[in-house]
């Protein structure tokens, strides 16, 4: 993901999804600068993996991009939040991912 924020500093932003729209369709990008108005970010940093503190501290400053490995057996056979066995005694820390896309 580091590339694709570098990307985005670099190259003065991003157009608004309102203004170039997702289509799922091949063909090709525009790559042609309009006068649409962009949205930038001026940096990017990376939070430590398996740091909730870290993890926290950044989520309350600004919103976060995360990637999760979905390629394991848990991933790949995964039904929805029914399919997960919860034991209420464990107080295991769970985090809720809003899709967006």
């Amino acid at each position: 993901m580091d590339y694709a924020f570098e990307y985005i500093v670099k190259n003065g932003g991003l157009r608004k999804e309102e203004n170039y729209p997702y289509s799922m369709e091949e063909g090709t990008c525009e790559t042609q600068k309009d006068d649409s108005e962009m949205v930038n970010i001026s940096g990017h940093q990376n939070v430590p993996r398996n740091d909730d503190k870290s993890l926290l501290k950044a989520l309350a400053h600004q919103p976060l991009s995360i990637a999760i490995d979905a390629s394991g057996r848990e991933f790949q056979f995964y039904k929805g939040p029914n399919d997960i066995v919860s034991d209420l005694r464990s107080l295991t820390l769970y985090y809720v991912i809003k899709y967006h896309w």
